[in-house]
């Protein structure tokens, strides 16, 4: 996955990471190796939004990303201190698609660690009525319990 990471011009290397990790957050086979280096190309980049330019694209918090590294690494703790940090910064930009991912996230976080999430669930759900993201609305429904 993080291969070849450091081969990436240094301007693109924090828009490649995030790519990288929000290609689907449900993968959990990566290395801790992998990990270490994708975290170690968006820490420098933590309390920032992070933008391809070349093609208009906004990746959103760096520090959701590391939040998702942070639970492939196991580490509940460091996720739930990096989604919080992901929410304010999504919440205080009026990034309101962006909140609503901090908000599905953050509950896959509380899930976790067995901690009640509906209430995020039913943010996250609220966004995507709002917006029409049928991606974050399946990612909402893919944390439903059955």
């Amino acid at each position: 996955m993080a291969e070849g990471i450091e081969e990436v011009p240094g301007w693109a290397r924090p828009s490649t990471a995030m790519l990288v990790v929000d290609a689907d957050p449900s993968v959990s086979g990566e290395s801790a190796e992998d990990l270490a280096r994708i975290e170690a190309v968006l820490a420098p980049h933590t309390g920032q939004m992070v933008a391809l330019a070349m093609v208009s694209m906004h990746l959103g918090p760096a520090d959701r990303a590391l939040a998702n590294l942070a639970v492939r690494r196991g580490d509940l703790d460091a996720a739930l201190d990096r989604i919080l940090a992901a929410t304010a910064q999504a919440d205080a930009a009026s990034a309101v698609l962006w909140s609503g991912w901090c908000a599905r996230d953050e509950a896959a976080i509380r899930a976790a660690r067995g901690e009640p999430f509906a209430a995020l669930l039913d943010e996250a759900a609220g966004v995507t009525r709002a917006l029409g993201s049928r991606r974050l609305g399946r990612a909402v429904e893919a944390l439903r319990p059955r």
